[in-house]
């Protein structure tokens, strides 16, 4: 999650420099297998999903608000795009997957 990279970046600048973290960041994250991703995205929708093959979506917000990190209200606006009660599969992943790629605007401002 972002609250858990925000840690870690933390973690990691006091050992090493921004550019080294954000090299090494980039590297971890060009070496991600899709398919695993996929697999694990799979299996968090089929945990969720009822009996039509679908993820409400009050459910998973109630599960996003109330367990782990707590997402605020502008994360949890997102799932709201989408039209009607419940989420596909594809809606889903597209709520859950990491991006491909990371926004270093926010590292560099720190700077």
């Amino acid at each position: 999650t972002a609250g858990h990279l925000k840690e870690i970046v933390e973690d990691e600048k006091a050992s090493m420099d921004a550019e080294t973290f954000e090299q090494t960041l980039v590297h971890i994250v060009q070496q991600r297998k899709p398919e695993s991703v996929n697999a694990e995205i799979r299996k968090a929708f089929d945990a969720l999903k009822d009996n039509n093959g679908n993820v409400s979506k009050s459910y998973l917000k109630n599960l996003l608000q109330n367990t782990g990190e707590k997402l605020s209200p502008e994360e949890l606006a997102t799932i709201e795009k989408y039209p009607g009660d419940e989420l596909t599969f594809p809606q889903f992943r597209e709520i859950i997957d990491v991006p491909d790629q990371l926004d270093w605007t926010l590292l560099k401002k720190k700077k």
